[in-house]
């Protein structure tokens, strides 16, 4: 199911009804953003940058700022959420490097429950 979302490649799809598990429209961009990213570095974690910055692995429009037109704000707010909601956890290194892994189990259960309720089935 995830793969779906996944492979929407040069579009962030927003799909209402992925506010049920995530709780609203911005997080619901913002995770088929993570499941972009998960799917394109094949379920490993990734490195992405929160906003633009000086470090030398920075490229320009390599952060979530940049793709998504959130601010940072919202951006550390959404990120802090779905780490309490177990949807992902981050790693950062001694250069100041952040790593994201998206736990996919927990993600693909939840868009399995919601896709299959008769909730989401009968908008249709």
């Amino acid at each position: 199911m995830f793969k779906i979302i996944a492979n929407d490649k040069n579009i962030i799809p927003y799909r209402k009804e992925l506010n049920l598990i995530t709780g609203g429209a911005l997080e619901s961009i913002f995770l088929a953003q993570l499941l972009y990213w998960y799917e394109v570095n094949d379920g490993n974690e990734f490195l992405k940058f929160r906003e633009p910055c000086d470090h030398p692995l920075y490229r320009q429009g390599n952060s979530l700022v940049e793709e998504l037109g959130f601010s940072i704000k919202i951006i550390n707010r959404i990120i802090k959420v779905f780490k309490n909601k177990g949807f992902l956890s981050t790693r950062t290194t001694l250069n100041r490097t952040t790593y994201y892994k998206v736990n996919i189990e927990l993600i693909n259960e939840l868009l399995n429950e919601i896709y299959a309720s008769d909730e989401v089935s009968n908008k249709g």
